[in-house]
């Protein structure tokens, strides 16, 4: 049966099968406390505490009330998927996990591994991630009620399940096409399944060249003194907070004291990493020469991989002659640009410094479709006024993008604009192709679950039997 078109686009633009990542919350102590009664409205109602109970049997695996609770809170608080009722959505839900605990199976029987590297990888790049939320190992502790240690080998086990799952789903989906004709009698299902024909939003084709006002050599200079009499008063007995609040340039920091908190080895720049291996805790480090300034740290604390650090930032005070100089650059560009003696591609690969379309000729990309042609919702809102009144075809006026940090003038070239409007195979093909694409693959693996049942045992709760109409 066909679903609904706004249903159906809920679905594709999750990428049909949802990736139930419930790491963080299955080692909670509180994790397996049901909100409620299977079956009855309290389910959602938080004033309930009541033992868990198991929805679901894959071969020996259990599936817990909790589990699908949490992922559909996590939908329901963040607005994904806001056009299901709060059933469907558990359905979908349980759906979803029954199927990635029958792709894990399936791919034990196959003898499916996966490689110790990338699991380390995956699992070091999951843990950085929650102590960027909790802060400290610690306070990761406190919340799970075990040492790292345990977190890390559950941690681990968890990862080894979801990485198996997916690798048995990209096997199983490899070899999955989709012809012009399947595509024509989806479009056509789509149009004729009784619900509006979704609305696209407009699309733009166009390019950016961008320079960043900068500073002359001699101001580099300056504030390289600068800094330097900050050292000398740091190493004097002066507060490095104090003197943060007083000259940092830095706005984020410079209000706390120059406080950036705990970092992780890998989330500190290149320039940085070095030095905090090698130094003791209360070292000054710097100055270090950026594209924003000249920076200095201190390094109040280390505990492993991960370091208490405070910053001053000190940018080269700008003048009316760096604006100047820099929007007299971009105007001779533009200028040779409107003559023919300069292509627009080549403008931008020599002049442009912005860095996601610089070296595509400074167009801005949809990487998913590679192509040169991007939702609006996708661009810069800073540019959508110009866009307003700018006509196909034509360049924009020079304009100042004023930021404290890094100000910049640009201008635009604007190549088409297909407006909003109704899908349609004519204008919207690829689109309709994927989407396609992607529902011949969930149909595939709605039909590869219901032939598990003959290699894996599958037990569904009687209450909620409703969710899976193919299976009884």
């Amino acid at each position: 049966m066909m679903l609904c078109n706004s249903r159906l686009l809920a679905i594709l633009e999750w990428g049909i099968v949802l990736v139930l990542d419930l790491l963080l919350w299955s080692l909670h102590p509180g994790y397996g406390q049901a909100d409620g009664p299977l079956g009855s409205d309290s389910v959602w109602d938080a004033s309930w505490a009541t033992v868990d109970q198991v929805v679901a049997v894959i071969g020996d695996e259990p599936l817990f009330l909790s589990e699908i609770q949490t992922a559909v809170q996590q939908f329901r608080v963040s607005g994904s998927l806001s056009l299901y009722s709060r059933d469907s959505l558990f359905c979908l839900v349980l759906e979803q996990a029954i199927l990635q605990k029958l792709l894990y199976q399936a791919a034990l029987r196959d003898s499916l591994t996966v490689s110790e590297i990338e699991l380390d990888a995956e699992l070091n790049r999951r843990l950085q991630a929650f102590l960027g939320i909790f802060g400290s190992e610690e306070a990761l502790e406190e919340f799970y009620g075990k040492p790292m240690e345990a977190i890390r080998q559950e941690l681990r086990r968890l990862l080894r399940e979801q990485m198996l799952a997916n690798q048995k789903k990209q096997q199983l989906l490899a070899n999955i096409s989709i012809t012009p004709i399947e595509v024509q009698e989806f479009y056509d299902r789509l149009v004729g399944s009784g619900d509006s024909v979704p609305l696209v939003e407009a699309r733009y084709t166009l390019g950016i060249i961008w320079r960043y006002v900068e500073p002359f050599s001699w101001q580099w200079d300056l504030a390289f003194q600068e800094a330097q009499d900050l050292l000398k008063r740091i190493e004097g007995g002066a507060s490095f907070a104090v003197l943060a609040t007083l000259y940092s340039d830095d706005p984020e920091t410079q209000r706390v004291g120059g406080r950036l908190g705990w970092r992780a080895w890998h989330e500190l720049p290149d320039y940085l990493k070095g030095p905090v291996s090698l130094s003791d805790s209360g070292s000054v480090l710097g100055p270090f020469r950026t594209e924003e300034g000249w920076e200095i740290y201190l390094l109040e604390a280390k505990r492993g991989d991960r370091y208490l650090l405070r910053k001053i930032l000190l940018r080269p005070a700008l003048t009316r002659q760096n604006y100047a100089r820099t929007y007299r650059l971009l105007d001779s560009v533009r200028r040779a640009i409107l003559s023919g003696a300069l292509r627009f591609e080549e403008a931008a690969r020599r002049y442009s410094q912005h860095v996601d379309t610089r070296y595509a000729g400074g167009y801005f990309m949809d990487f998913e479709q590679m192509r040169p042609e991007v939702p609006v919702s996708a661009l810069p809102s800073f540019l959508l006024p110009v866009l307003d009144t700018l006509q196909e075809g034509r360049l924009s006026q020079i304009v100042l993008f004023p930021d404290e940090r890094q100000p910049a003038y640009w201008f635009v070239y604007l190549v088409k604009v297909v407006p909003a409007h109704r899908l349609s195979l004519e204008l919207d093909y690829d689109q309709v192709a994927q989407m396609a694409l992607e529902y011949k693959k969930q149909q595939f693996l709605k039909d590869w679950m219901r032939r598990q049942r003959q290699k894996t045992f599958i037990h569904i709760d009687a209450s909620l039997r409703h969710c899976f109409p193919e299976f009884f």
